[in-house]
């Protein structure tokens, strides 16, 4: 079985403008310029799943998952490209690679990851060992759910109704702002692990499409057959809050960000920052290197 994508992609950043109604300064030539960037960046990551003698290297997807773009008028112009590195088609670690400072020849590159394995992870980079998050997958039955669909088909639309119980929030500068859930998976999957059927990631965004919320959504094997579970993981610097029904089903609250202290409690989340030289092209230079 292979995997299938859906990519959120933002293909133009004037497009972006016009559909929010808001302006940025960054040209369709310096975008693609910073997403390939974003891609070295994770092309250059070796995670390997495992201990002892028995590490296995996670493979990254090439193409990045989804494209994203924030215009927050307090908070200035950000851009990212998100990225997972799978095993058996199953999205074991999801992370964005995304800057602020797009206008700059010396990037502040913010690289953020999550851990959806239930092994031992780590990650190396030309910097070294970054990252040895402790086994962290938590994925938990979805309350009420349907018995999975025999078809890929049949358990696609489910996870599709599914997902529509689901909202969240984010407390920003002490005030509760509502999270969205983008209509569609970023990623779908049939995996080749006989325990896992089918599966999906989907995210909650609160300016334009930057995420702040991954949910995973899985049909799994029990002894009681198939059944879905579900998976929320941080993908914000903020406290944030994931409701089904209407009830608040899970809680990540933001601890030290800008001190010694770990951003949350949650293990499986990691942030790390690069500065970059990333020179600016002119418009002479960016004619001669676009795709023909």
């Amino acid at each position: 079985m292979t995997a299938s994508r859906l990519i959120l992609s933002i293909a133009l950043l004037s497009t972006c403008s016009r559909v929010f109604g808001q302006s940025t300064s960054l040209s369709e030539e310096r975008s693609l310029q910073l997403k390939q960037i974003f891609h070295d960046v994770a092309a250059g990551y070796e995670i390997t799943e495992g201990s002892g003698g028995e590490l296995k290297q996670l493979p990254l997807r090439d193409e990045p998952i989804m494209h994203w773009l924030s215009l927050d008028g307090t908070e200035g112009t950000y851009l990212g490209s998100v990225f997972t590195w799978t095993r058996l088609q199953r999205p074991e670690v999801v992370g964005t690679i995304f800057t602020s400072d797009g206008t700059k020849e010396q990037i502040a590159v913010c690289e953020e990851l999550y851990s959806f394995s239930s092994e031992q992870l780590q990650l190396r980079s030309g910097r070294g060992t970054l990252w040895r998050p402790a086994p962290g997958e938590n994925m938990r039955r979805i309350p009420d759910a349907p018995i999975p669909s025999e078809s890929q088909q049949g358990r696609r639309l489910q996870i599709r109704n599914m997902s529509r119980q689901f909202s969240g929030r984010m407390n920003r500068r002490g005030e509760p702002h509502p999270l969205r859930l983008l209509p569609r998976p970023i990623y779908q999957y049939e995996s080749d692990d006989p325990n896992i059927l089918s599966g999906a990631l989907l995210v909650l965004v609160a300016y334009n499409t930057d995420p702040d919320i991954l949910l995973l959504i899985e049909a799994r094997q029990t002894a009681e057959g198939p059944r879905w579970f579900f998976q929320p993981a941080r993908f914000s610097d903020k406290s944030l809050w994931l409701t089904f029904k209407e009830s608040d089903i899970w809680i990540s609250l933001r601890l030290g960000h800008g001190s010694d202290k770990p951003h949350a409690d949650d293990l499986q989340y990691h942030v790390e920052f690069v500065t970059l030289d990333v020179p600016l092209k002119s418009e002479k230079d960016a004619s001669e290197t676009k795709p023909q």
